[in-house]
């Protein structure tokens, strides 16, 4: 068949597309016409297609759809019939997705002039797909393998995805549940319970998190309501071991709280999240000296603290929650005296041995601390006189010593002599009474340091 007579029943804007590939062939498959677009297009495989068989630029997996299309140009002859096809790309192993339209040519008289096929490249919409497709499924395998339930929700509160966790909690016996309205399908009293919550974030566009009892599973649960333009996407988490613990440290409180008000001890505890669970009436009394602002239960114990303390419950607090047992002592001034406290990070377990908090002692070791430091002015006291009564006590009496034995041994010496020892036996009596003195001086002057620390620890 000639070209012109092909280009005759063609429109212009077809043979001279950018877009769209055009092309005619024979019942038989070969190509009668190509339009410029297509021939460049493929240019790789020949430079001339004419009187060449179409399947030379499809995929040959693709040559069963193609020759389908074509039979039901035939057996549909008025119709129009599209079909996907990959063609090659550069070179023949690598192609692209087109889509074409295949339809009857037909001259004036209605005898067929052949097949007229109109395509266009779509790779860039079928990658698109296929991305989307993989990211769904990649969202759909990680929503499945996350420890908390995950539900989302149309505009219409009907189920759009929901995860292996969030069906096993709500629907462990059904199977059919997507497109349905949740409210329609959930138990009755979860139906009652949750749809205020649905409708006051879908109202309010504001994220809703709420706390409820589930009592097909005899689990606590969590949901947290975030809205969208889309609907409503549901996370679930089971807090069942939160809630004991909760249960299990309130009931121990009334117990502790009895023995700790009757100490002197300062006590805090404190939840993992830094939020003070309870505290005793001695933590509350000495709250003035060695805490700033109000003491309050559910607050964060940082509000509260002193810049200095702040910086150890930085250090030893996130410690205590690893299991750590720290003691440090701290120096203060209240009221013009120094004071001294001990202060004990101290982990808190349950019965089920699980980490619940941490327990911060504060005692008051002033006394023990001025007792500490009067032994050691008494020490160091004990050891002056020592080191006196040692080297020297020691000198003079071994000089009267030694006199008196020269006196013993030399009576016949001459009276200068005698005179001589006499009077360095005077000189080393005076120089020992001296020694005796300083060594009384000193234990008075500690005896009265013991006795003004006793009046001042009376008054």
């Amino acid at each position: 068949m000639q070209k012109f007579k092909i280009d005759k029943y063609l429109p212009s804007f077809l043979k001279n597309s950018h877009t769209y590939a055009v092309v005619v062939t024979d019942l038989e498959g070969f190509y009668t016409y190509v339009n410029p677009y297509f021939a460049e297009k493929f240019s790789f495989i020949t430079n001339y297609f004419i009187g060449l068989h179409s399947f030379l630029t499809i995929y040959p997996k693709d040559h069963e759809a193609c020759t389908q299309a074509v039979r039901q140009c035939f057996t549909c002859p008025n119709d129009i019939i599209k079909v996907s096809l990959r063609k090659p790309e550069n070179v023949l192993s690598e192609f692209y997705w087109t889509s074409w339209e295949f339809s009857l040519m037909k001259d004036e008289n209605q005898d067929i002039l052949g097949v007229l096929c109109v395509g266009h490249d779509i790779t860039e919409t079928e990658l698109a797909s296929k991305r989307a497709l993989e990211f769904s499924q990649k969202v759909e395998t990680i929503l499945d393998k996350m420890s908390d339930g995950f539900i989302q929700l149309d505009q219409e509160l009907k189920l759009l995805k929901i995860n292996k966790v969030a069906r096993d909690i709500f629907y462990p016996n059904h199977t059919k549940i997507i497109g349905n309205d949740i409210l329609d399908t959930i138990n009755k009293n979860l139906s009652i319970r949750y749809s205020a919550y649905f409708q006051e974030a879908l109202d309010t566009h504001v994220s809703i998190s709420f706390e409820d009892f589930h009592e097909q599973t005899n689990h606590w649960l969590n949901l947290v309501v975030h809205p969208s333009s889309e609907g409503l996407s549901i996370f679930i988490r089971d807090i069942s071991q939160e809630k004991k613990s909760q249960i299990e440290l309130s009931k121990s409180e009334y117990k502790l709280k009895a023995i700790l008000d009757s100490t002197t001890d300062s006590n805090i505890l404190i939840n993992p999240e830094m939020k003070i669970i309870s505290f005793n009436k001695p933590a509350l009394k000495d709250f003035s000296s060695y805490y700033k602002g109000e003491l309050k239960e559910e607050i964060d114990v940082r509000e509260v603290l002193a810049s200095q303390n702040k910086k150890f419950f930085d250090v030893y607090f996130p410690l205590a929650l690893k299991g750590e047992k720290h003691t440090i002592e701290i120096e203060k001034e209240i009221d013009g005296q120094k004071q001294w406290f001990e202060v004990s990070y101290l982990p808190v377990y349950n019965s089920t041995a699980q980490l619940i908090g941490v327990s911060k002692n504060t005692r008051n070791i002033t006394n023990r601390k001025l007792e500490e430091i009067k032994i050691v002015k008494q020490n160091e006291a004990f050891r002056s006189i020592a080191w006196q009564q040692s080297h020297e006590l020691r000198r003079p009496v071994v000089n009267l010593l030694s006199l008196c034995d020269l006196l013993i041994k030399d009576r016949d010496e001459k009276e200068e002599v005698k005179d001589f020892y006499l009077d360095s036996i005077l000189k080393s009596t005076q120089e020992l009474d001296e020694i005796i003195k300083a060594i009384i001086l000193l234990a008075s002057e500690n005896e009265f340091m013991n006795n003004q620390e006793n009046r001042s620890n009376l008054s």
